[in-house]
């Protein structure tokens, strides 16, 4: 945490100490950027911290599938309108699975947010689900945004 928080402030100083607008502008944009990573560092410590929670309570020991995946895509909803990116999700998604419904939540979610992230703007991200019994596995695909034949 005080790596992220030390480059805050030294693009924060670096705002503030400069006359040129250009210079000033690319420094506020690393603060609101470095804001972004770390309020999403912060997030998955305190999901962390739940999840360990739920584990020595014994809880949480069953999920069902669809409220992972509804949980997961509810929670990157603004990131996934800002970039005009195009969640498609495929397969089984129904039923019960064996698992901590906050880390697998947390787990998806992530796995989806790097894929908004790293995918171009205007593409697709793909989930495909698939299970066996009580056990879910998850695929997600960055996809090159399709091209307009037109």
């Amino acid at each position: 945490m005080k790596t992220p928080l030390t480059g805050l402030k030294t693009q924060a100083q670096i705002a503030l100490a400069s006359d040129d607008p250009g210079i000033r502008r690319h420094a506020l944009e690393q603060v609101a950027g470095g804001v972004d990573r770390s309020l999403r560092l912060v997030r998955q410590l305190l999901d962390l911290a739940a999840a360990d929670a739920n584990e020595e309570r014994g809880t949480n020991l069953s999920a069902d599938r669809a409220a992972i995946i509804r949980d997961s895509l509810q929670s990157v909803e603004s990131l996934v309108a800002r970039r005009a990116v195009v969640i498609d999700v495929q397969g089984a998604h129904e039923g019960i699975v064996a698992c901590d419904r906050a880390l697998a939540t947390t787990a998806l979610r992530n796995i989806v947010e790097n894929g908004v992230l790293h995918s171009p703007a205007a593409g697709t991200v793909r989930i495909v689900m698939s299970s066996s019994g009580q056990e879910m596995r998850f695929e997600v695909i960055d996809a090159e945004p399709e091209a307009n034949l037109s």
